[in-house]
């Protein structure tokens, strides 16, 4: 039952995919520059953002279909309560922003890790696709503005790391279903289409 619902998920990106390309050409997407002035105007008039909301729609489905799978519970409380928006706990590396939450001081949310740990006295497996904001400036390697998708499980990084390995899998073979966007949102789709397939067929990486 569970691989019928990926493998649907997969038909699914693949349809809508070719019917976006069928009716919007075969013109590359790539992301017009940020102006503040023009940006709402840009949002309804450029593809690209059309393009990218069907990718981010795929990524969402493909990280709740394979986390399921495998047993974990979705967790998104970070975002929504005051009591647990705020996971900065010793040990983050990452600059706080803080807000002020109605009556509450507090941060948003860096990594959900911190919001998870304790959940797993209850749960064997959580995970997450969220927000996470970080106060330092952004680096060539590193973003400060990101959706995050993280898990956490009872055991150890080796026993993680399979898990983590089949997730990745998932999300190139979506990537995969995707190919007449992703091979206009990408700069070189030659080498996108080799990684997807390395990823795909590697037994471990």
């Amino acid at each position: 039952m569970k691989e019928v619902i990926f493998e649907k998920i997969l038909e699914n990106a693949k349809l809508d995919a070719s019917e976006f390309v069928k009716s919007n050409g075969q013109n590359d997407l790539r992301p017009p520059l940020y102006n503040a002035e023009s940006y709402i105007d840009d949002v309804v008039k450029d593809k690209y953002f059309s393009a990218l909301v069907i990718v981010r729609h795929y990524v969402k489905l493909t990280s709740d279909a394979y986390w399921s799978s495998v047993g974990a519970f979705n967790v998104d409380l970070f975002m929504l309560t005051p009591s647990a928006s705020s996971p900065m706990c010793p040990g983050s590396d990452s600059e706080v922003i803080s807000i002020q939450f109605g009556k509450y001081a507090t941060n948003l949310t860096d990594s959900s890790q911190f919001g998870f740990e304790p959940l797993l006295f209850h749960f064997n497996k959580a995970y997450c696709y969220l927000p996470s904001m970080r106060g330092e400036n952004p680096d060539a390697r590193h973003l400060n503005q990101f959706y995050h998708c993280e898990a956490e499980i009872v055991g150890t990084l080796d026993e993680l790391l399979p898990f983590v390995e089949g997730y990745v899998q998932a999300l190139a073979r979506t990537f995969v279903a995707l190919t007449p966007i992703i091979e206009r949102m990408s700069i070189d789709f030659s080498k996108t289409k080799q990684a997807l397939q390395n990823i795909i067929e590697a037994e471990s990486f």
